[in-house]
């Protein structure tokens, strides 16, 4: 297969990218994730971004299809619709979620699916994103990253958390869940609420006291974020 394609190369660029279309439709998951890789390489050309909107709209490797396409970033926005459909699904659907942040298309429709995902209680993916909602700066969503803060799952209330930091100011809502979470007795827990809370800045002064506890605790990472903070 190598030696065909070298020989298609040499042939022309457009026969080779052709052979690779021809992999990507291929029944056989590992022939069409390395066909994927192969286009993502080649670069966010119209052609190629067009071949991995049709893999998802036939429902061909979307997960991979997804993870090429968030490598592009910005460059596959007009992939977005095609996407946002995978959002719950429980296979595509942490690849989907991660390349909607990295596309950084902060349109309606993607924060609007994004919070909802944050929101659904049931949904194994919340973390992910809240982190993307994080990544596109999104302070909409804040309602539904303060929820997440009291998510079961320790590392979603992370991630909310992470998500949150990168808002700033505009977190300033969040501020008494954040403060809350600086009594939970995991100190990974408490090291991101602290980080948020500094991010958010003068605002968050009500939680001086909380965080000055924390130098009380040997945890070398608790003290560094108590002082950053």
């Amino acid at each position: 297969a190598a030696s065909k394609r070298e020989r298609s190369q040499r042939a022309g660029e457009g026969d080779h990218v052709d052979e690779i279309i021809v992999d990507v439709r291929s029944n056989t998951p590992l022939v069409s994730t390395m066909a994927m890789m192969e286009l993502g390489a080649l670069g966010p050309t119209e052609k190629v971004i067009d071949v991995l909107i049709q893999s998802l709209k036939e429902k061909k490797n979307p997960g991979q299809a997804a993870l090429i396409l968030g490598g592009f970033g910005s460059a596959a926005g007009r992939a977005v619709p095609a996407l946002l459909p995978y959002l719950s699904d429980q296979t595509a659907g942490p690849n989907v979620i991660q390349a909607l942040g990295r596309i950084g298309v902060g349109d309606d429709a993607v924060i609007a699916g994004l919070r909802k995902t944050v929101a659904d209680e049931k949904s194994p993916y919340r973390g992910l994103a809240a982190s993307s909602l994080g990544v596109l700066k999104s302070s909409s969503a804040v309602p539904e990253l303060r929820l997440a803060l009291s998510a079961p799952e320790k590392y979603t209330r992370i991630l909310a958390a992470n998500a949150l930091a990168a808002l700033g100011s505009e977190a300033t809502p969040a501020i008494p869940d954040l403060i809350g979470l600086l009594k939970d007795p995991d100190p990974d827990i408490r090291v991101s609420a602290m980080e948020a809370l500094g991010m958010i800045g003068p605002t968050a002064a009500a939680a001086v006291p909380q965080i000055e506890r924390q130098l009380q605790f040997p945890d070398r990472r608790l003290k560094e974020s108590s002082v950053a903070a």
